[in-house]
């Protein structure tokens, strides 16, 4: 290599002060949050400008994305599988506002993944469980009250419109998104979290302070745990009408009422992102207690569901065929290292 090392595109991008730049990133991002919160959308669009252009904040997004991000091995519509430091230096001038105002944003390529996930909120009391299921929430939401609800200024809306706009290829099938957040894109879940923001709150709200229900949200996945059968009626028709405002609506044949406890409906307990929470009736040796030490007569058990125990196994059997040099010992470990990992994400096992 010739000239000095230090030159080097890869010495140049670690060189880089991250945790100066991380400072400074978030700094503005704090004083977004102030002016949001006292009502100065001026203020707010002004610093959001500031941020876009920003080198720090481009720089972070750019490793974000290539270095940072699960996906950065995974190609898009233009094959490309790794950026290397030198094209990921090219990356942070051509995301300059500038450089983004006249380009066409690009269609997706889908790439389809399974969700992980955590929950815990039951050990203490039995419960009904609304078990909510958005129909297609990612394909669904309407971008006009997405947009609106951005409420960022023109240049960030029309970038964020076009890519919205921008369709997604599936293999070799390219279709329109005339509506949701196309799965692919790194800003996918959060427009989409976007979206679904407020519903909690929506929820949660109309109900008086000592009769307020659990509502959990996973993404687009969400369940609501009150004591009674009529809260959870209640939470549903709220949740119906909240969503009908962006566009989505509740999936009948998924959406479910259950109870923790006891056989309701025909269903007993609940899956949640990968795992399946329900209480058991057991003897006072085994008993679960409630936050004043009181037996309660049951054990909650949360573990992981039969669907993702065969997520796990038919991704074993992937890696085994594709892997023509790994021995069955090195795919049993994978499948084993893989269990493990998801077992640490139980926040809560027996009492």
């Amino acid at each position: 290599m010739n000239g000095n090392p230090s030159d080097h595109p890869n010495v140049a991008w670690e060189r880089l002060p991250w945790k100066k730049l991380e400072v400074a990133v978030y700094r503005m991002q704090k004083r977004i949050f102030q002016a949001s919160k006292r009502g100065d959308t001026k203020t707010v669009h002004n610093i959001q400008k500031l941020l876009m252009k920003s080198e720090a904040a481009r720089l972070l997004a750019v490793r974000r994305v290539t270095q940072d991000n699960q996906g950065k091995k995974t190609a898009g519509v233009d094959g490309v599988k790794s950026v290397p430091p030198a094209e990921r230096l090219k990356m942070v001038e051509a995301i300059h506002p500038k450089q983004t105002e006249h380009r066409k944003p690009k269609p997706l390529r889908r790439v389809w993944i399974p969700k992980p996930g955590k929950h815990s909120s039951i050990k203490h009391k039995d419960k009904y469980v609304l078990d909510a299921d958005i129909a297609g929430c990612f394909d669904n939401i309407c971008h006009e009250a997405l947009l609106s609800k951005l409420n960022t200024y023109p240049q960030m809306s029309r970038l964020i419109k076009g890519w919205l706009k921008a369709g997604v290829l599936d293999g070799f099938q390219f279709s329109s998104t005339e509506a949701g957040t196309p799965q692919g894109g790194v800003i996918s879940p959060l427009l989409a979290n976007i979206a679904l923001h407020g519903l909690e709150g929506t929820i949660v709200t109309a109900y008086r302070d000592k009769d307020e229900p659990q509502v959990i949200r996973y993404a687009d996945d969400f369940v609501v745990l009150h004591p009674t059968e009529e809260g959870i009626q209640k939470a549903q028709t709220i949740a119906a009408s909240w969503l009908k405002n962006m566009g989505l609506e509740l999936k009948p044949s998924k959406t479910k009422v259950s109870h923790t406890l006891k056989t309701h409906q025909g269903n007993v307990g609940f899956d949640f992102v990968g795992f399946t929470i329900r209480q058991f009736p057991v003897g006072k040796t085994h008993t679960g207690k409630n936050s004043y030490g009181k037996p309660l007569g049951y054990k909650t058990i949360i573990k992981r569901s039969q669907e993702s125990h065969q997520r796990t196994y038919d991704e074993s059997r992937r890696e085994d065929t594709s892997t023509q040099s790994g021995s069955p010992r090195d795919t049993r470990t994978r499948s084993q290292s893989h269990h493990t990992r998801l077992d640490q994400l139980l926040p809560y096992r027996g009492e």
